[in-house]
């Protein structure tokens, strides 16, 4: 056994922190020995290089950390600055440190959105709670400096790549050789995504964390496309021919693609519908940039077929209420610019006016609208999370659910969210008045929820973190229930299978690259 088991525990029963909730008290024994001998591990790993600690969602990866942290500073006074992806998260984390500690919590702050006072006090607390985009701006007002800090914490850690306000602010702690514990559930997709992770955050060791959680039970809706959305699929489909045989017209997709020629021959074109990928969208771009001579065409074109790309989707998948509040934006847009404009020939192409119209015919009609509806209401005493891909669809479910006598609100992160309304959606579902909350990406992000009973899936998680940290919002305390309610069509199926491979070959190398420290 290490010594800082022994340490730890003298800790936890000087102090008399409580890091098993009540709601644990089944588990309490493996539990406490579970994140004693976490935090253990962590201390052992900083002494000689930044330590990531990966488990999974509901086994304590936070309250680990406040172990680690406490000790640091009951030790040798040093100071954690704790960093957060959401807001609502740094004074979640303050109120779970409060509670673990109670009377003898340590004195803590949380420092998060833009204030007009020029002196805010980032040295006057044993912990800190921010955001990393404060802590930036802070800094650039000479508030505050990694060097205030001995510790630092970064939850979420798998964001930290491209352009997140992580990478700079982790560059600066490592340039000070400050000590860096990164927590997730899920810290890459593949290899050479954790490859990246690791040099970014200089991780010398790996703590994996693994104990038995309660059991998760997945359930899929397959939902057949009707006679309406058939038809909708086949205007869309003929859209994207067109699209596709004008860029050519003007003589772009001329290149081959790494996965199969766009157009072999001309009868070809006419039999296969293949909707560009992503990657295959960059190489458009990098060749409509590259042409002199029909350039202000192709980017019309080109604009033309990303606008076609995203009504197809939320058409099809999403409802028929968020498809026409696109269109109906962008025909805000366009309202003074004229006829000429790629908005202008995408509304009004005949196609396009065809399944607007037939949209608006049988907008609350959409057949996986009506499938969520007819699941809400059996999983109704679950208390529950609806994830959603667009606020647009969140907000239309809201109102149809709460018609059919559900209780539900929203949950949504982003632009224009409120804090006040975050957490009184967060209380009502910890105090049973909340039936359902609809929710974007925002709970996936690490945000603290009350344990529920379900989780369904109306739109279906981009990648396999996504799907992870969904699914981790159940199964915490007591079993839970997943649904995934899939379109028959290779938009919904695509994705779902896509999400599924990406976390089968993220525990993979998960397993293979990561030492695991095992309790169960």
């Amino acid at each position: 056994m290490s010594n800082y088991n022994t340490a730890l525990k003298e800790m936890v029963f000087s102090l008399n922190l409580s890091i098993v909730s009540p709601k644990e008290e089944s588990r309490r024994e493996e539990l406490f020995d579970f994140r004693i001998s976490s935090a253990a591990k962590i201390l052992e790993g900083i002494e000689t290089g930044n330590t990531a600690f990966v488990a999974d969602t509901g086994t304590g990866k936070t309250i680990v950390a406040f172990l680690v942290s406490l000790f640091l500073h009951t030790q040798e006074e040093k100071r954690t600055l704790f960093l957060v992806p959401q807001r609502i998260l740094a004074g979640q984390h303050k109120a779970l440190l409060q509670n673990i500690a109670k009377e003898n919590a340590p004195e803590s702050r949380v420092i998060i959105g833009t204030t007009k006072k020029k002196d805010r006090d980032w040295n006057r607390s044993p912990f800190t709670f921010a955001t990393p985009q404060t802590f930036l701006k802070e800094m650039g007002r000479g508030n505050t400096h990694p060097t205030n800090f001995h510790f630092l914490v970064v939850d979420e850690f798998h964001k930290g790549q491209g352009k997140y306000a992580y990478v700079p602010l982790v560059h600066m702690f490592k340039e000070h050789r400050i000590p860096i514990l990164p927590l997730s559930a899920s810290p890459g997709g593949n290899e050479e995504k954790i490859a990246i992770i690791k040099e970014i955050f200089g991780i010398k060791h790996w703590i994996r964390g693994s104990i038995a959680m309660p059991e998760k039970k997945e359930n899929v809706t397959v939902v057949n496309l009707d006679a309406v959305l058939k038809v909708l699929d086949q205007k869309f489909l003929s859209m994207f021919r067109s699209a596709e045989h004008q860029l050519k017209e003007c003589g772009f997709l001329n290149y081959k693609s790494n996965q199969m020629d766009f157009f072999k021959s001309d009868s070809n074109f006419k039999k296969k519908s293949h909707i560009l990928s992503q990657r295959e969208l960059v190489s458009l771009k990098k060749e409509i940039d590259e042409f002199r001579y029909t350039h202000y065409e192709g980017l019309s074109l080109y604009g033309i077929y990303m606008k076609l790309r995203h009504a197809y989707s939320v058409c099809m998948t999403e409802s028929y209420h968020t498809f026409l509040s696109f269109t109906q934006r962008l025909e805000e847009k366009n309202a003074s610019r004229g006829s000429r404009t790629s908005i202008h020939r995408f509304l009004h192409h005949p196609h396009m006016q065809d399944i607007i119209n037939l949209a608006y015919k049988h907008k609350d009609e959409h057949p996986k609208a009506l499938s969520l509806l007819s699941l809400a209401n059996l999983e109704k005493e679950g208390r529950g999370i609806i994830f959603v891909g667009e606020k647009e669809t969140g907000l239309y479910l809201h109102d149809r659910l709460s018609q059919s006598g559900l209780n539900t609100d929203i949950l949504f992160g982003g632009v224009g969210k409120s804090l006040k309304h975050q957490n009184q959606v967060i209380l009502s579902l910890t105090n049973g008045s909340l039936q359902f909350a609809i929710s974007t990406s925002v709970v996936k992000e690490g945000l603290n929820i009350p344990e529920i009973g379900v989780v369904i899936h109306y739109s279906l998680s981009k990648t396999g973190i996504e799907l992870i940290q969904g699914n981790g919002r159940v199964g915490r305390t007591f079993p839970g229930k997943i649904h995934f309610i899939i379109l028959s069509h290779p938009l919904d199926s695509a994705m779902y299978w896509s999400a599924k491979r990406q976390l089968r070959v993220m525990r993979k190398v998960i397993e293979e690259k990561t030492p695991i420290f095992q309790f169960a």
